[in-house]
């Protein structure tokens, strides 16, 4: 890998795991890799959340029906890679969401991103009880 451009820009994810999985981080690349072992340990982590490595169409799919939110660069990062479940994760990722997208446009941007990144099981119904718990107060 050669470094063209030093600090480019943001890495989702999504990026990250590809590097790793091309570096051998990939458990089943065997003991010929180039690949340490934290870095095994990251790829395997990346993996886990929000439903592991997707297709690169697939993300510039996702990023595309993304595009009439008016997200910024870090916002969509940040959406590609925690995978907003619930109206308060997309408040805490969108910066004056409330005014830059009403109640209707976050629902929407909740199915966008569900239809394109499986969270694991145990974080979206986290997700869900913390929904809800803002929803009582």
């Amino acid at each position: 890998m050669k470094i063209i451009e030093l600090n480019a820009g943001l890495l989702s994810n999504h990026e990250v795991a590809q590097v790793l999985q091309e570096r051998g981080a990939d458990p089943s690349a065997g003991l010929n890799t180039r690949a340490k072992a934290s870095e095994k340990t990251v790829y395997e982590y990346l993996v886990s959340q929000a439903g592991g490595i997707k297709a690169r169409q697939e993300l510039q799919a996702l990023i595309d029906e993304l595009k009439p939110f008016g997200l910024t660069r870090a916002e969509l990062v940040q959406v590609l890679n925690l995978a907003p479940a619930s109206a308060v994760e997309v408040h805490l990722i969108v910066e004056d969401c409330e005014e830059r997208l009403d109640e209707a446009r976050v629902e929407a941007l909740i199915a966008v991103v569900g239809r394109y990144l499986a969270r694991p099981a145990a974080d979206a119904a986290a997700a869900a009880a913390a929904d809800g718990d803002a929803m009582q107060e």
